[in-house]
């Protein structure tokens, strides 16, 4: 949501031969594998498979704070920041981008990936409307 103050940031840092802004891709894989941060300020998010490929890749994270990656940060190594607070962003991206200190240890937990796949993620949200009907659609 942030992304023309981010962009006068990354500039700033002397920073935009190694900062990439993106919106969806269907490349993901191959600017994970090229980057050491991923920063997710999204305001909303369903399942945020990203953010799990990132940590996969050894990324960084960055994320906003909202209850989406606030799932994920039990198991993650992240930051989390208020994306309606532009002064903290700020702050964490700009230790993100000058402390750059190679690659984080990737992600190898397989039992949360596994339940994050797309045939468990559907599996359960066939649970959970069948419950839904069970109980509410008589």
């Amino acid at each position: 949501p942030q992304q023309k103050e981010g962009a006068i940031l990354v500039n700033e840092c002397n920073a935009t031969e190694r900062i990439n802004f993106t919106t969806w891709t269907p490349r993901v894989y191959e600017h994970m594998q090229n980057a050491t941060h991923l920063i997710n300020l999204s305001n909303v998010e369903g399942q945020p498979n990203v953010v799990l490929e990132g940590a996969v890749c050894g990324l960084h994270l960055l994320l906003s704070d909202i209850p989406s990656h606030r799932e994920l940060g039990y198991f993650l190594d992240a930051k989390f920041v208020d994306q309606t607070n532009v002064e903290r962003m700020t702050f964490l991206v700009r230790e993100m981008i000058l402390g750059y200190d190679g690659k984080s240890q990737p992600l190898h937990d397989y039992k949360i990936l596994h339940n994050r796949t797309p045939g468990k993620i559907a599996q359960n949200y066939l649970y959970f409307y069948q419950k839904l009907i069970r109980e509410y659609g008589k």
